[in-house]
């Protein structure tokens, strides 16, 4: 276990890019009273579910991830399994929960259905879950003809896109999450779309400071978002190196903004009074 500040600089801004975009919340769901059982789907360092259980300290809350990275110091109603979420959940066998909850998933998954056949499964009657993913490729509002539309930004968020569905992974599957979690059973989907600028470009202190915060994160991460997505596909490395500082010199000019999709959805089976607020 790991303190929060020993945390790599990345994971605490990615996090802090979150609140930020949701007003502070954690989750736009309302948590059941008294007590709830709260499962966090690739949980990464364990944040998210750290602070959860910190907020919340009548929740048991679980974070599972295969954990290629270190997990932070938590509260005692929390804890982390090592598990897959790909794979078979014998980890989690016959346990339900309240609440489900995911972020930036569909990443790193390639079988996103059977991960929502799962949840719904692992699910209590009424119980919800709320996915907070981010849509790919980056956009811009401005006409075409604009300077956006060719930038090196968005070109750099199109190339990933290609990249990752060429290993199997669609990074444009939150567009496509209310349809997905209607076929495996929930009602109630509701989506709700929020912009994250790059850079201090949109109007309103909250909107500025959320793209000031986006753009270091995009800065501190862009080689890592990238490099082995690209060279896995075969490009070359000189030639992904040059690509990433180009884009990187580009990160904060003109009004291009990320789109991050919140969808909330209910297993149905008993009353319909749950409290969902995501949107």
């Amino acid at each position: 276990m790991t303190s929060r500040e020993s945390l790599p600089r990345i994971l605490l801004l990615q996090h802090e890019t979150f609140l930020k975009a949701l007003a502070g919340r954690l989750l736009l769901t309302r948590l059941p009273a008294p007590a709830s059982r709260v499962l966090d789907i690739g949980t990464g360092c364990g944040i998210w579910a750290a602070d959860l259980a910190a907020e919340h300290p009548e929740a048991e809350v679980i974070g599972i991830d295969n954990f290629r990275q270190p997990k932070i110091q938590a509260p005692s109603n929390c804890r982390f399994l090592s598990l897959d979420a790909e794979l078979p959940w014998d980890r989690l066998r016959d346990q339900t929960f309240d609440v489900i909850h995911t972020r930036l998933v569909p990443f790193h998954v390639a079988k996103i259905q059977d991960v929502l056949r799962r949840c719904y499964e692992h699910l209590d009657v009424n119980g919800v879950i709320e996915m907070q993913e981010m849509w790919q490729p980056l956009r811009t509002d401005e006409p075409l003809g604009a300077v956006e539309h060719d930038s090196k930004v968005i070109q750099w968020s199109r190339i990933r896109l290609e990249a990752a569905a060429k290993q199997g992974i669609d990074h444009a599957v939150p567009g496509r999450l209310p349809e997905l979690l209607a076929g495996v059973g929930f009602v109630e989907v509701r989506a709700r779309d929020l912009k994250w600028p790059i850079g201090t470009w949109m109007d309103g202190e909250d909107m500025k400071e959320l793209g000031r915060i986006h753009l270091e994160l995009l800065q501190s991460g862009m080689a890592g978002l990238t490099s082995d997505l690209l060279t896995n596909t075969g490009r070359d490395k000189e030639d992904v190196d040059k690509f990433i500082e180009q884009v990187r010199n580009e990160l904060g000019s003109g009004k291009v903004y990320a789109l991050v999709r919140v969808v909330s959805a209910r297993k149905p089976g008993g009353s319909s009074e749950t409290g969902l607020l995501a949107v």
